[in-house]
């Protein structure tokens, strides 16, 4: 087994570590997109060199094998349940996640002004919240049954920016002045929150802030398939 080609494997996907764990177990890591926090993970066998990981807020899972290797059957078992644990550890954090960050929006109050709005020029839309000076920018899954708050992003005074804590992103956007039950004749989808309310003023059309780049093909593809767009 070579172990160096499974570290860089795993700095490649965008896991940051110094080293491998090769016991089999689910490591929780940071990523090169969220170097704070720890939506990466890996789990990594002593006896295989096969090397499952992935990123829950990119939403994606990788298995890599170094070229010529031929998994055994003992292998392929242990690797699905690799990927079983990992679903299951996601599956709890997003549940965790979405309960705070429901709980964070309907305790917040309405916007009335905030330093952040003043800095980048822009009014409040409606659906943001502001608790303990606070910005509280809701992000909703439009792929449901009917639109459901998930997470939030919580952004300072100052402009730091942070999602609840394990919570999903991926598919997930923020709402700029979406009218209800509607007919849209136009819709803008844009990076990030300011960007995204900063856009719907200049245009007067509704737009959907993806929060990230890697979210902004994602919540397309939503917003295409419930007709939105």
């Amino acid at each position: 087994m070579n172990y160096n080609e499974q570290l860089n494997a795993a700095l490649n996907f965008g896991l940051l570590l110094d080293a491998l764990e090769c016991d089999g177990q689910l490591h929780r890591v940071s990523t090169q997109l969220k170097p704070k926090g720890k939506n990466g993970w890996y789990i990594a066998f002593n006896e295989s060199p096969t090397l499952v990981m992935g990123d829950w807020q990119r939403g994606i899972t990788e298995t890599w094998k170094p070229d010529g290797h031929k998994q055994t059957h003992h292998e392929q078992i242990a690797i699905q349940k690799a990927i079983k644990a990992a679903e299951a550890e996601r599956v709890k954090n997003h549940a965790l996640a979405t309960r705070q960050a429901l709980d964070i929006y309907s305790h917040a109050k309405p916007v009335t002004e905030h330093q952040y709005l003043i800095d980048k020029g822009i009014n409040a839309p409606n659906v943001i919240r502001c608790k303990d000076n606070l910005l509280i920018v809701p992000l909703v899954d439009y792929n449901l049954d009917k639109p459901v708050l998930i997470n939030v992003q919580i952004i300072s005074e100052q402009g730091f920016k942070k999602f609840t804590k394990g919570g999903r992103v991926t598919g997930l956007c923020c709402p700029i002045e979406l009218p209800n039950n509607e007919p849209l004749t136009r819709l803008y989808i844009a990076e990030g929150f300011s960007t995204a309310v900063s856009v719907h003023q200049i245009t007067g059309y509704p737009v959907l802030a993806a929060m990230n780049a890697n979210n902004l093909a994602p919540v397309a593809k939503i917003a295409r398939r419930v007709g939105l767009i």
